[in-house]
């Protein structure tokens, strides 16, 4: 379905102080002068899943002897389940008086944190009349039932000194789906929007972030945690820029990058010692980028039929 965007207009009480200037950027992008660049361009980010390789399993056995039910199970939210399991046997009607937690160690990058499997795994011990009962995911059941990454669909708009190549506005618009049960989708929302500067300054900026809910998989805290969606649709659209200005992509990003001592789009200065720049002039100078034209030629005049590319991205979490 095509997603109408909704236009910055002034608003009143709290939202009136974020919305002038807000429809102010928007006035500014919609008529551009003639030494400005204004492009708009739309991103979207698919709901994947995080490829853990511990797969979601537990074991659980009930001793009614004793009223106490045993749960291992591998998760990254140990207390979630001490406090919420109680409640649920609380409530079972089984007559469960203790409920002892072995919590493993696993390395889930947000999958397995506040994931609704380890509750099926400590339900399952209350039916296995005093036998361990295991459940365990096979790679496919994984796929099917695992907490996903965010999908993100993302418009920016960006405003570039045609002369001198300097970024002057960045417009985001972003909504991220979390599928059926709030995971982290709020700080996630808010991160993908505080992550979408990357290494680049920008004088003004308007960056605006909204996640529904919908009947998509759940969609957790995976490693990267918004930033991804909203970085990797910011380094294309410098790239973009770079092809239309026909400036070099390193050299424009050297234009453009973030140093020490300025205010992020949040009007922060962020603490210790911003070194992209570095790293930008680093990578401009390897061989592998210095001569990738050079290596192009020669490689295709080689290869018949094949084609050769080299390509940069540089990025930063949350400045």
């Amino acid at each position: 379905r095509r997603r109408q965007w909704p236009q910055a207009t002034p608003g009143g009480g709290l939202d009136a102080q974020g919305a002038a200037p807000a429809a102010a950027i928007a006035a500014a992008l919609d008529a551009p002068g003639a030494d400005q660049l204004v492009l708009q361009r739309e991103y979207f980010s698919q709901s994947i899943d995080t490829a853990a390789l511990e797969l979601d399993n537990g074991n659980a056995w009930f001793d009614a002897a004793t009223a106490t039910l045993h749960l291992v199970v591998a998760t990254q939210s140990p207390q979630e389940i001490a406090a919420d399991g109680p409640r649920m046997l609380a409530a079972s009607g089984v007559g469960v008086k203790n409920l002892v937690l072995h919590p493993c160690y696993t390395v889930g990058y947000g999958s397995k944190d506040h994931n609704p499997f380890p509750f099926y795994a400590l339900m399952a011990g209350l039916y296995g009349d005093g036998r361990p009962a295991r459940l365990a995911n096979d790679r496919y059941e994984q796929f099917q039932a695992s907490l996903k990454r965010h999908s993100f669909r993302i418009r920016y708009r960006i405003a570039v000194d045609r002369k001198t190549g300097k970024f002057g506005i960045f417009q985001g618009d972003m909504v991220g789906d979390g599928g059926g049960r709030q995971n982290f989708s709020p700080s996630v929302c808010l991160v993908a929007a505080t992550a979408a500067q990357s290494i680049y300054y920008f004088p003004q900026s308007d960056l605006a972030s909204t996640v529904i809910a919908s009947r998509a998989l759940d969609a957790g805290s995976a490693r990267g945690y918004g930033t991804l969606q909203s970085m990797g649709a910011t380094e294309m659209l410098v790239d973009e820029v770079a092809a239309q200005l026909k400036l070099d992509p390193i050299e424009l990003r050297q234009r453009n990058v973030f140093t020490s001592g300025m205010k992020n789009t949040q009007g922060a200065i962020p603490g210790g010692a911003q070194r992209a720049d570095e790293v930008l002039a680093r990578c401009r100078a390897h061989p592998l980028w210095r001569d990738r034209d050079k290596r192009k030629r020669e490689y295709e005049a080689a290869h018949p039929g094949k084609q050769y590319g080299v390509g940069f991205g540089s990025v930063e979490k949350v400045l």
